[in-house]
Parts: structure tokens; sequence; C-alpha cells
């Protein structure tokens, strides 16, 4: 089911390049499958996550990374990606 939203999302998604949070999917897969819960963005303990605004289409409320304003810290235990209630952010297995 997400391949085929996946599919139909895909060519539509803007051409702009996000930077997201860590653990994201990649762009087309990310947009259909974030909710924009926004629970990323509220337990980030440096606030570096923000979510876009209606300007940005599809994309609208999904989490980004406004690296020019607050950097994120690439926490330990991922809090964002832990908090994430769906695959669009994951906590990458440990290497």
């Amino acid at each position: 089911a997400l391949e085929e939203v996946v599919g139909a999302v895909g060519d539509r998604v803007a051409p702009i390049r996000h930077v997201r949070p860590p653990g994201a999917l990649p762009e087309p897969a990310f947009v259909a499958a974030c909710t924009r819960c926004g629970e990323c963005a509220h337990v980030c303990p440096v606030h570096a996550i923000t979510m876009l605004p209606p300007s940005a289409g599809l994309a609208t409320g999904t989490p980004v990374l406004d690296v020019a304003a607050t950097a994120c810290i690439m926490c330990e235990t991922m809090p964002c990606a832990t908090a994430c209630p769906t695959p669009a952010l994951e906590v990458p297995p440990k290497k």
C-alpha cells in the first residue's frame, strides 16, 4: 500500500531538497509516510526540527532541519525517530 502511495506521490513531490531529521526515508516515501503529527519536533532537545509551512505543497507540515538556524546534534538515543509513530523516521540499526 505504501509503495502505491509513493508511486503516486513521487512525481509530484517538490523538487526542493529538504534536510530531514535523522533516520528519514527517501523523500517521496517520507512525504507519504509522515502523518505530520509533530512528535519529532516536540521531543527534539535542541529544537532543531521545524514543520514546513503551507507554501511547501505536498510536504506541508512535514519536519525539516534548518541547519542555518539550529544544527541537529545527532542525539545518541534519536528521540525524534523514536517518537515517530510511522516508518517515516526510524532509528538505524546499530553498527
